[in-house]
């Protein structure tokens, strides 16, 4: 039996391919940018198919030869489409949709148009007129519709208050300049050929147009050669779109795309065309749309589908605004509609429930008509849908109605009005309850209620049941009666009416300026005042207002009484001059007020609010105030008049000498100690005189400077700048050297002052004349200055003999030398070498035994002598130079010339023994001669006090917290005082051992004051015992015995584990750099010591998987496995 792939399953290429398929579309939905969507409404979409009628929403060309139809071509595609001519010569056609669109927010509209089966007519033209305008497109010869040849007689202006023209020419007639009308562009792209778009606007006079633009293309060959009269709908047809976008930048544009036909023009790339929109067409809040077409003397069918247009501008959803319908009865004729506010136009269906039988609904006008049948309560939606496109949001809307036949037929109630407003009669059927109708209304008259007679009985209340079928009910009416308001001056108030026995309710109170209103009264003079209602007797009433004049009521709190008095507020108010000025002892008057304090002060005279014033005196008591003039504050106070004033004790100022109390702020005569009597406010004044500080000038050996003064909290300039010879000043100093530097004005505190002139020294030059040798860098030197000579110049086959006052002769310098002022000349001399010469070799042994110094020939070698010793240090070697500087082997060959050898030293460190004598242990430390020691923290010990550090165990001298020790290895020694002993205990306390995974250790105990000896070290496999503690980690390490506080205790047992035995490689040993201890001195170097280090264990090198590895090893498991699955051969039967 063969083996084949069981049905169902994929080949191995199957597989690739769906796996290559399914990889590919992933990679392209995470690539590719979605197109933002629309933010258009759609506002109208219409194919043209099979069933439309223009019906009430569009109106069809008038006076045109043909009308406007749905045509039907089976054998094309598609099958059905707008025709708007035949292809027959002159005939002419059109239609203009009635509903008027917003255009401030642009137009997006689309539509395919095809041109063919004849020989070249004129073209069509898809147009917009204003949103107001009612008339349709007239035939137009060849301006297709849109304007006429301003040539041709008025009633042929084929189209009014036309704003934009989108000519699709197939003959050239679309932008001749005949046609033109006034006011146009200068400069249009004018194409007059066939196969062109042309893009028209309103010109000056209503028949003529201007030309905006044109375009003649490949894309606009509808008509190239004899394509046009091909039998197939779709051979040249092209889509188009026109967008009106107002937000443009400079101005408002219309674009036009032209594409292939049934598609979407995409404006994803410029426009095949666009102009500047024209300013009418932007200025109007609405457009109507439509076509035109025209053969002329060729023949051409024009047609048009899949019409769309779209607006930025919201559209709310349609709405059912029928909210209820009417009952009936069986037998009666029916009659209701159902009305809808959307885009019209509409269609209507019954959504749930059932219409009551004999009814039905109109779907195109919601009529709903019929005589009903069955008597019964009946509840039904009803559902609208407006011109929107399907799914568009806002496209429904349902209402749900109840309507209820009755049994009989139906029954009328008239109502007899009485003089009043006609009032509809009501239909109902026998046994229901009616709504009683509004109010009607009569002239002098108010309502007073519906009856079922004209007299007696009580006044329906709705809702109301009439008693049998087809009633009558009567109004009746009161008489009514006026109310007038006389004002008398004040605002005015609308007068009313009442009814016999009726009650009035008074208005709010009228306002008068300059009068307060008093009421509401029955005569203008006295008479009764009214309340806030009033039951006049029947007839008219007059109702008056009574007023009083503004007072001002003078509040003079304390002081002498004023009179009160009125004003009046005929148009403007009275002007009130303020009374005399009232007095109050022991007072100054500051003046009438707004207010009891605060408030406003009033002039002499005023001109009032119109409203009751209230006037206020306010008042000051007389004031003593001291001015200080920059002294300590003194307080003032209050007095009443003819007091005798005792001044206060005198103020202080810094820096000043008062002088006295004064009456004015210079000058005069100081007051005494007393003052008075007095009649109104007072202030003295203090004076002062300033004192004086003298500020003195140290030169320093500068020229002179005058000394000065400056009086307290003054400043100080200083003077010009002192000269000294050899020097260069610094300036002025608080001190003689450091301090700080004063600014040339400064303000010092009180007091002499001393001002201190600083100076640097001007520097004196060395010059180096090395005379063949390496070159010296010059120095420099101050007066009094010491200088350090530079090291030695070298020069091939020369000894340097030192540096000298002359180039031969002279005296030799030391290393050091302090020559006198002036510029100074260092010579260097020289000996020639011979072959015989000898050198010294010079040894520095800084501290060390003695060495004999050397000597060698020139070009030999010098064997370093045996190492000196020097106690409490260690012997590092002989060097160039007295610290750092290049070691010497133990022989080298010099260059010619005398030699220093330098021992170097490192210092030898004492240690520092700490003994506890059973106190906790203390870390040993070292020292290194003449350096200092300090004192560890105090240690502790179970009953007992620490006494110190000493110099021995008992006695000895005390050791303070840091001391300098004698060279040598030092002990130091703790000294104890026993507490005194607690009273004993009855029992032992217990010591257990916690041994933390070693051998077992039997527990103990001690008495008070007792001492516990630990017993022998656990062991523990893998560990090292490291001691017993008082802690399980950490604590305090226990010595071999202890004393411990009273109380039981636990003892832990501590470890260390043992390292795991590894292969030990032999890598080159790293060096350590270990720190020398401190220096003993400036003069003896410290050394570098460098130990080798043990080698450490290695480190592998790292093995296994990266995850780059392991995500490519992942990857390729599940492809494997998706192979797997699909490729599964069936089992053999």
């Amino acid at each position: 039996m063969s083996v084949g792939v069981k049905p169902g399953s994929l080949s191995i290429g199957q597989v690739s391919r769906r796996l290559l398929v399914v990889l590919t579309l992933m990679f392209t939905l995470l690539t590719t940018e979605k197109a933002p969507a629309s933010a258009n409404t759609q506002i109208f979409y219409e194919p043209f198919a099979q069933g439309w009628t223009p019906g009430t929403a569009w109106s069809l060309a008038t006076g045109a030869n043909y009308t406007a139809q749905i045509w039907d071509e089976p054998t094309q595609t598609p099958r059905y489409a707008l025709r708007l001519t035949p292809a027959g010569t002159q005939r002419s056609g059109g239609l203009i949709y009635n509903r008027p669109i917003p255009i401030s927010s642009g137009l997006d509209v689309s539509f395919t148009f095809s041109m063919w089966g004849g020989t070249g007519a004129d073209g069509m033209n898809f147009f917009l007129q204003k949103g107001t305008e009612t008339s349709s497109v007239l035939p137009a010869g060849g301006t297709l519709g849109y304007s006429a040849d301003r040539n041709q007689t008025p009633n042929l202006n084929g189209l009014r208050n036309g704003l934009l023209g989108i000519g699709l020419d197939m003959f050239g007639n679309h932008s001749l300049a005949k046609f033109d009308g006034t006011g146009c562009p200068t400069t249009p792209v004018r194409v007059e050929t066939p196969n062109a778009l042309v893009v028209r606007g309103p010109g000056t006079l209503m028949a003529g147009y201007c030309i905006l633009g044109s375009l003649k293309n490949t894309k606009t060959n509808w008509a190239s050669g004899a394509a046009h009269s091909t039998t197939a709908r779709t051979l040249r047809a092209k889509a188009i779109r026109i967008i009106i976008d107002p937000s443009t930048v400079a101005t408002p544009q219309v674009k036009i795309w032209i594409c292939a036909a049934n598609t979407t023009c995409s404006t994803a790339g410029a426009p095949d065309l666009a102009v500047n929109a024209p300013a009418a067409l932007m200025n109007e809040p609405t457009v109507r749309f439509g076509f035109s077409a025209t053969t002329g003397g060729i023949t051409n069918r024009h047609e048009v589908w899949n019409l769309r247009v779209d607006s930025q501008a919201v559209f709310p959803p349609v709405v059912i605004t029928t909210q209820t319908l009417p009952n009936g009865g069986i037998g009666t004729a029916y009659s209701a509609s159902v009305a809808a506010n959307g885009i019209a136009p509409y269609t209507f269906a019954v959504a749930s429930g059932t219409l009551p039988p004999g009814l039905s609904l109109n779907p195109l006008t919601g009529e709903i008509t019929g005589t009903p049948t069955t008597a019964g309560t009946y509840n039904f939606t009803v559902e609208t849908t407006d011109s929107r496109v399907v799914g568009e949001v806002g496209r429904t809307a349902t209402q749900p109605y109840t309507v209820t036949i009755s049994g009989g037929p139906v029954c009328t109630v008239t109502y007899d009005e009485a003089g009043g407003s006609a009032v509809a009669n009501t239909d109902y059927s026998q046994g229901d309850s009616i709504t009683l109708p509004a109010a009607p209304t009569r002239a002098g008259y108010s309502f007073v209620g519906w009856f079922t007679a004209a007299t007696g009985g009580s006044p329906l209340t709705s809702p109301h049941t009439p008693s049998g079928c087809n009633v009558e009910l009567i109004a009746r009416w009161a008489l009514l009666y006026n109310v007038t308001y006389e004002e008398r001056g004040g605002t005015t108030v609308t007068d009313a009416t009442f009814i016999s026995g009726g009650t009035v309710t008074l208005p709010p109170a009228p306002t008068r300026a300059g009068f307060t209103f008093q009421g509401w009264f029955t005569a203008p003079d006295g008479g009764t005042q009214y309340g806030s209602t009033a039951t006049p007797p029947d007839g008219n009433v007059t109702i008056y207002a009574q007023w009083l004049p503004y007072t001002v009521t003078y509040e003079e709190r304390g002081g002498t009484a004023v009179s009160d008095t009125t004003f009046n507020c005929p148009t403007t108010c009275d002007t009130i001059t303020l009374p005399p000025v009232p007095t109050r002892a022991g007072y100054v008057f500051e003046g009438w007020y707004t207010a009891p304090t605060g408030g406003t002060r009033y002039g002499a005279t005023y001109v009032p609010t119109a409203k009751d014033q209230v006037i206020y005196a306010q008042w000051t008591p007389y004031e003593v105030s001291f001015n200080t003039q920059g002294g300590t504050a003194v307080a003032g106070w209050i007095i009443g008049s003819n007091a005798t004033i005792t001044l206060p004790p005198a103020p202080t100022r810094a820096g000043f000498t008062f002088n006295g109390w004064f009456t004015t702020p210079t000058g005069g005569s100081p007051v005494g100690s007393t003052y008075g009597p007095h009649t109104g406010d007072l202030e003295f004044f203090a004076q002062w005189s300033p004192v004086l500080h003298n500020v003195t000038y140290q030169e320093y050996g500068g020229t002179a400077v005058p000394d000065a003064t400056f009086v307290s909290g003054g400043t100080v300039t200083l003077p010009a700048n002192p000269t000294r010879a050899g020097y260069t000043f610094d300036g002025w100093f608080t001190a003689q050297t450091g301090g700080t530097m004063y600014n040339p004005t400064f303000s010092p505190p009180d007091g002499n002052l001393v001002v201190h002139a600083q100076w640097t020294q001007n520097p004196f030059t060395v010059t180096y004349e090395e005379y063949g040798g390496t070159t010296v860098s010059d120095s420099t030197f101050v007066s009094g200055g010491t200088i350090t000579l530079p090291p030695r110049p070298t020069r091939a086959g020369y000894t340097f003999d030192g540096w000298f006052t002359a180039q031969s002769g002279g005296t030799k310098y030391g290393s050091t030398s302090s020559p006198p002022d002036g510029n100074l000349v260092v010579h260097a001399q020289w000996t020639q070498i011979s072959a015989n010469t000898l050198f010294t070799v010079t040894y520095q042994e800084y501290g060390g035994t003695t060495v004999p110094d050397a000597t060698f020939l020139s070009g030999g070698t010098v064997t370093l002598p045996t190492a000196p010793t020097r106690a409490g240090y260690t012997f590092d070697g002989w060097f160039t130079e007295p610290s750092d500087g290049t070691m010497f082997g133990s022989s080298f060959s010099p260059p010619d010339g005398n030699v220093e050898v330098h021992a170097q030293w490192t210092q030898i460190p004492f240690t520092v023994t700490y003994e506890e004598h059973g106190g906790t242990t203390v870390v040993d430390d070292v020292f290194v001669s003449g350096g200092t020691v300090t004192l560890p923290a105090d240690p502790t010990r179970a009953g007992y006090t620490f006494s110190g550090w000493f110099t021995a165990q008992t006695g000895g001298t005390r050791f303070s917290s840091t001391f300098s020790p004698s060279d040598g290895n030092l002990v130091v020694h703790a000294q104890w005082t026993q507490n005194p002993a607690p009273a004993p205990s009855s029992s032992p306390f217990s010591v257990t051992y916690e041994e933390h995974g070693g051998t077992t250790v039997s527990d103990s105990t001690f008495v008070s004051g007792g001492t516990v000896t630990l017993p022998t070290a656990p062991t523990r496999a893998g560990y090292t015992f490291n001691g017993w503690f008082s802690a399980q980690t950490g604590g305090t390490k226990y010595g071999s015995s202890f004393s411990p506080s009273d109380g039981n205790v636990v003892v832990h047992a501590q470890w260390t584990q043992n390292p795991a035995p590894s292969p030990a490689p032999t890598p080159s040993p790293a060096p350590v750099v270990v720190s020398a201890l401190p220096a003993p001195s400036p003069t003896v170097p410290l050394k570098t010591v460098v130990v080798k280090k043990r080698p450490t264990t290695p480190v592998l090198p790292a093995t296994g998987y990266g995850s780059e590895q392991l995500l490519l090893m992942a990857l390729a498991l599940m492809i494997a496995g998706f192979f797997t699955t699909n490729m599964r051969r069936p089992k053999v039967d």
